[in-house]
């Protein structure tokens, strides 16, 4: 494995999932995940934030800590569409495909680790289209 193969690529790790299970039911497993923490982590905040009995740091913590794991699978849901081309998917993860349960077994260990820690993936999809050339 190369050096800049060591982390994994978020376009990439869509298109994976993509292919392997199929798009409607990933794009809803994104979808509901971005939503359900994204929600959950506002209102959080909003009741950490607002002045009263329930005002407290902790309920703070939390809900910016839910809301960037919501934000995590936003850059997924988007390539999730943005792969959706007839064979775009594949064409993504055909260069892997010999080489498909190295790819699961890196990915999925990489993607929960990003996915968990509240920014990270997002962050990390920033990076990498920043670095990706324009064509």
């Amino acid at each position: 494995m190369q050096n800049r193969d060591r982390l994994i690529s978020v376009r990439k790790l869509a298109s994976l999932d993509l292919a392997l299970h199929g798009s409607m039911r990933i794009r809803v497993e994104f979808a509901v995940g971005m939503l359900l923490t994204g929600f959950l982590g506002l209102w959080l905040l909003y009741r950490g934030l607002l002045p009263g009995p329930n005002h407290s740091l902790e309920t703070t913590i939390w809900g910016c800590v839910l809301l960037g794991i919501g934000l995590n699978y936003l850059p997924l849901l988007i390539y999730s569409f943005k792969s959706s081309q007839p064979t775009g998917a594949n064409n993504e993860v055909t260069s892997g495909l010999a080489q498909t349960d190295a790819l699961r077994r890196i990915y999925t260990l990489q993607s929960a680790i990003f996915i968990l820690v509240p920014f990270a993936l997002l962050i990390l999809a920033i990076v990498q289209a920043a670095r990706r050339p324009q064509s």
